[in-house]
């Protein structure tokens, strides 16, 4: 996860901030940016997360496990 962590949450970050930025100069507002910084490091850290579950959903089972479903039970 810290190989996306970063990317996305600067770059959810940055688009969040700009877009809370241009809505308090819309409305004459002065804390859309702010709630704009805190909705893009949640939902930075929220799409590494999403992104880390696609990785290992794609690389399929560990070797550890590939190794014990392939030994049959001692029973």
């Amino acid at each position: 996860m810290a190989k996306y962590l970063l990317q996305y949450v600067l770059g959810g970050v940055l688009a969040w901030f700009l877009i809370g930025w241009g809505l308090d100069a819309l409305f004459g507002m002065n804390f859309l940016k702010f709630v704009g910084l805190a909705v893009g490091i949640a939902g930075g850290i929220y799409m590494a997360k999403l992104r880390q579950q696609l990785d290992e959903r794609e690389a399929g089972p560990s070797a550890a496990e590939k190794q014990s479903s392939a030994e049959p039970d001692a029973r």
